[in-house]
């Protein structure tokens, strides 16, 4: 089985291979193009994957402490049943992408793109999605209490099976034009743009 540290080079490139269980801290992974390669179980700490390319990656059980994904590129990758709260996926664009079960508190999604892709059952409480593009995505049965939307339009999503308590919007609420929740959703709502609920 291959180690991960061992592609530390120059070439930053890594093809058609498959990890299990390596920890790296530290390391600078910024400008690699990682395809066809499955992570299992590793464990992430400090890393910075700054401007690199994803193709066909899947983070199984994995782990990212810390770690900075600003300006990468994803497509057709998958994570699952992985942490990587706190982390920075800034300005970052996720085309076919997939994140289930995963837990990503207080990740930084500020002007990311997202297209074609799925977060299903996953706890982003308290994440910045602010400032982005999301185009025929699916947010599903997922955890958003206190994400920050900002200037983000929501047009077409669907928050009905997901929980969306103390989301922030911007001040005319303009995020929410086309959005889709359910009924007590919008009378949680209602309440922000300054309606009174009578039975």
């Amino acid at each position: 089985m291959e180690k991960i540290e061992n592609f530390l080079t120059d070439e930053k490139e890594i093809k058609g291979l498959s990890f299990s269980g390596d920890k790296i801290s530290s390391a600078d992974f910024s400008r690699f193009d990682i395809c066809y390669t499955v992570f299992e179980g590793c464990c992430f700490e400090g890393c910075t994957f700054e401007s690199s390319s994803f193709v066909d990656v899947t983070f199984r059980s994995c782990l990212f402490a810390m770690c900075d994904f600003e300006n990468g590129f994803f497509k057709d990758c998958k994570f699952i049943d992985s942490k990587a709260d706190g982390c920075g996926f800034n300005s970052a664009l996720f085309k076919n992408t997939g994140f289930s079960d995963c837990c990503l508190k207080y990740a930084n999604f500020n002007g990311s793109g997202w297209k074609n892709s799925r977060v299903d059952s996953c706890n982003m409480g308290e994440a910045i999605l602010s400032e982005c593009k999301i185009s025929k995505s699916v947010f599903e049965n997922n955890i958003l209490d206190g994400v920050d939307f900002f200037k983000t339009p929501l047009k077409g999503v669907d928050f009905s099976n997901s929980s969306i308590k103390g989301i922030i919007l911007s001040d005319g609420l303009s995020e929410l034009r086309g959005v889709k929740v359910n009924a007590l959703q919008a009378v949680e709502l209602a309440r922000l743009m300054g309606l009174e609920i009578v039975d």
